[in-house]
């Protein structure tokens, strides 16, 4: 379960901009070795920063790049926020234990 891991604060809770949208964040950084805004091949094999995440970028990379143009940080957003949205089930903007079962 790598929800646990996005629970910066460690509070039993994952708050969607503040913790998703800000693990989003580190990581396309983190990968974005050459900050042009996408993450391309090349970068993907980078060791840029450790996080369940990367490693999940690096898995799905052909299907986050929708566009084939390199994966911008709004495929990156778009792809994550509908995971977390579809945890939330009652759509707080918070995951709880219960709802990361």
């Amino acid at each position: 379960n790598h929800a646990a891991e996005l629970d910066g604060n460690n509070d039993g809770v994952v708050e969607f901009e503040a913790e998703l949208i800000a693990e989003v964040n580190r990581v396309f950084e983190g990968i974005d070795q050459n900050q042009n805004g996408t993450i391309d091949q090349s970068e993907l094999g980078s060791r840029g920063v450790r996080s369940a995440m990367s490693g999940f970028i690096r898995q799905h990379a052909s299907e986050l790049d929708r566009d084939q143009n390199g994966i911008s940080i709004d495929e990156l957003k778009r792809e994550f926020t509908k995971f977390f949205r579809k945890a939330d089930r009652n759509s707080d903007n918070r995951l709880t234990g219960e709802e990361w079962k």
